[in-house]
């Protein structure tokens, strides 16, 4: 219960993408107070999250969920206005503080956003103008080395970051994470296949997968949830490589962590779901109005 303003923030979100035009410093100003207090913290105050260390009552996992959400939004909202240039400094910080946090995944995925917007960005700027076009056309060559030397040294960069971190040491098999979902899986039985359950885990209170949460909140009808995100994956594949990408960045992350339904990643995942169907026609309002419009509607009545 206490979890709902989670799902009513992304609906709101998703809402205002929706019909209204959404001032680009918003979510940059959003991003910036999520992103500064953890710079502080671990650049000027020093602190070190060691071996299953929490930053107060915030595990060190849930610090790269919060940033990868926010900026994530920043990007969705620059790529919904058309922007030409996605804004990078976010998506470089939150690198930075996810290496801080020593969350492996939060850093693979923090690395994996900043791709997407440096991509997107290249495009961009390489299909900005037809004198461009036609400069790349007659010298096609130079342009394949120069791209391939400009992804080597971003390849060689991560690699020497990711040198002495936890990601190193450990890589990326978890087998509590296994343990985990096998336990899950032992405990479902029908009756919790239809209704869903609270399964009682060995020493964890997660499933750290957001995908087996559904299951486990909602049951069969988690299999809802499913069809939006997959009818929203394929339709963004098809339409925006940018959009295709941040979601796909959710469903890679709700494969390790919760942070879905009812956490952080809603404030994402449903305006990604709302945006997908509205563009391909499924209206939440039949009769076109907007809904500032509709709520004038009933006052005046």
């Amino acid at each position: 219960f206490f979890n709902i303003p989670f799902l009513v923030v992304g609906f709101c979100v998703g809402l205002l993408c929706k019909y209204t035009q959404i001032p680009r410093w918003t979510f940059l100003v959003y991003t910036s107070l999520a992103i500064l207090p953890f710079l502080y913290v671990f650049l000027v105050l020093k602190i070190n999250l060691g071996t299953n260390a929490y930053f107060y009552s915030m595990n060190r996992n849930g610090i790269p969920q919060l940033l990868i959400i926010a900026t994530s939004l920043q990007v969705m909202t620059d790529s919904l206005q058309k922007r030409t240039y996605i804004f990078m400094f976010p998506s470089i910080l939150t690198i930075v503080c996810s290496y801080f946090s020593l969350s492996r995944a939060g850093l693979v995925l923090s690395f994996g956003l900043f791709g997407i917007v440096l991509i997107v960005n290249i495009r961009n700027y390489l299909l900005s103008s037809e004198k461009k076009m036609t400069w790349i056309k007659e010298h096609k060559g130079k342009v394949l080395i120069a791209l391939g030397v400009v992804f080597l040294i971003t390849f060689i960069g991560i690699y020497i970051v990711l040198q002495g971190t936890r990601l190193a040491s450990l890589g990326v098999k978890d087998s509590a994470r296994v343990s985990i979902a096998l336990e899950f899986f032992d405990q479902l039985t029908l009756r919790n296949f239809l209704i869903g359950f609270r399964p009682s885990l060995t020493g964890v209170t997660r499933l750290h997968n957001s995908f087996l949460t559904m299951l486990s909140y909602y049951g069969i009808f988690s299999f809802g949830l499913y069809f939006l995100i997959g009818i929203s994956l394929l339709h963004y594949m098809k339409h925006s490589f940018t959009l295709f990408g941040v979601l796909g960045i959710w469903c890679i992350y709700s494969l390790v962590e919760s942070i879905s339904p009812l956490d952080v990643g809603d404030f994402l995942l449903i305006p990604l779901i709302m945006i997908a169907l509205y563009q391909k026609g499924w209206e939440l309002f039949p009769d076109k109005k907007k809904p500032m419009e509709l709520v004038r509607s009933v006052l005046k009545k």
